[in-house]
Protein backbone atom coordinates (compact mmCIF):
# COMPACT_ATOMS: atom_id res chain seq x y z
CA UNK A 1 0.00 0.00 0.00
CA UNK A 2 1.23 3.37 -0.74
CA UNK A 3 2.28 6.00 1.65
CA UNK A 4 -0.02 9.01 1.79
CA UNK A 5 1.79 11.66 1.82
CA UNK A 6 0.71 14.81 3.93
CA UNK A 7 -1.95 15.51 6.99
CA UNK A 8 -5.30 13.71 5.28
CA UNK A 9 -5.85 11.66 1.97
CA UNK A 10 -7.25 14.93 0.37
CA UNK A 11 -4.01 16.84 1.28
CA UNK A 12 -2.06 13.21 -0.20
CA UNK A 13 -4.49 13.59 -3.65
CA UNK A 14 -4.00 17.30 -3.93
CA UNK A 15 -0.02 16.81 -3.55
CA UNK A 16 -0.30 13.58 -6.28
CA UNK A 17 -2.31 15.63 -9.05
CA UNK A 18 0.22 18.54 -8.50
CA UNK A 19 3.46 16.76 -9.20
CA UNK A 20 1.24 14.76 -11.97
CA UNK A 21 0.87 18.23 -13.88
CA UNK A 22 3.58 19.42 -12.82
CA UNK A 23 5.48 16.00 -14.71
CA UNK A 24 3.07 16.51 -17.70
CA UNK A 25 4.14 20.43 -18.30
CA UNK A 26 8.04 19.43 -18.01
CA UNK A 27 7.61 16.22 -20.26
CA UNK A 28 5.61 18.16 -22.89
CA UNK A 29 7.74 20.71 -23.06
CA UNK A 30 11.22 18.24 -23.68
CA UNK A 31 9.46 15.53 -25.92
CA UNK A 32 6.11 16.90 -27.10
CA UNK A 33 2.88 14.96 -26.71
CA UNK A 34 3.35 12.51 -29.45
CA UNK A 35 6.22 11.31 -27.83
CA UNK A 36 5.63 10.67 -23.97
CA UNK A 37 3.47 8.26 -22.36
CA UNK A 38 1.18 7.82 -18.98
CA UNK A 39 4.23 5.60 -17.40
CA UNK A 40 6.52 8.30 -18.67
CA UNK A 41 4.43 10.83 -16.01
CA UNK A 42 4.32 9.02 -13.45
CA UNK A 43 8.02 7.69 -13.49
CA UNK A 44 8.78 11.61 -13.65
CA UNK A 45 6.48 12.15 -10.76
CA UNK A 46 7.97 9.42 -8.76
Amino acid sequence: MPRVMGGSVAAHRAEQTRRLFASLRELLAERGYDAITLADIAEHAG
